[in-house]
């Protein structure tokens, strides 16, 4: 039974039996399925018993403790190799989240944001002692509000526009986003 003979199967139902058939599809059927445990779950849990190898991933609380996450390899088709959300990889340059709940066979960066995001650790910030003020050493990739102070190069910015740093909208070259204090 192919997806367009299901379809002409559901046109062709009475308003009381597409009324049923829905009631079934949103009530009894989606519970069934949302009790069914996922691919992802029983592949994980078959990893972590040490059943099944795991792709090699980092998680995030080891990024940010200085764990440099390994390379993203490509699983191909085997569910074995994919990874699971929350794992953290590197690749082209920049260190990968798996966001989606799902077992994650994209390559990171390419796929518009569904599955993968960039990771960064949390910025380092220090108390400026004269000011009291919270000054945050700028990188890459730090969403930043207006107000914010940030260090760059030696010297002190004030954030004018809420935004996401990336590497090529610098402190010392924009000053539309930064003021120099």
């Amino acid at each position: 039974m192919s997806i367009d003979s299901i379809k002409t199967e559901i046109t062709a139902l009475t308003p009381a039996e597409w009324g049923q058939i829905f009631s079934w599809v949103i009530g009894e059927e989606r519970l069934r399925r949302e009790a069914e445990p996922t691919r992802a779950q029983v592949i994980g849990e078959l990893q972590e018993a040490g059943t099944l190898p795991a792709p090699a991933a980092v998680t995030t609380d080891q990024v940010d403790a200085g764990t440099t996450a390994p390379a993203w390899e490509n699983p191909g088709t085997d569910h074995t190799k994919m990874y699971r959300q929350g794992a953290v990889v590197t690749h082209n340059g920049k260190a990968w989240q798996s966001i989606t709940p799902v077992l994650n066979s994209w390559e990171p960066g390419t796929e518009n944001g569904l599955t993968w995001a960039e990771y960064a650790p949390p910025a380092e910030a220090a108390e400026d002692p004269e000011t009291g003020e919270t000054i945050t050493q700028w990188r890459p990739g730090i969403a930043v509000t207006a107000g914010m102070k940030l260090t760059y190069n030696g010297a002190t910015y004030e954030v004018i526009q809420p935004h996401t740093t990336q590497a090529d909208w610098l402190p010392d070259a924009l000053p539309t986003l930064y003021k120099k204090l």
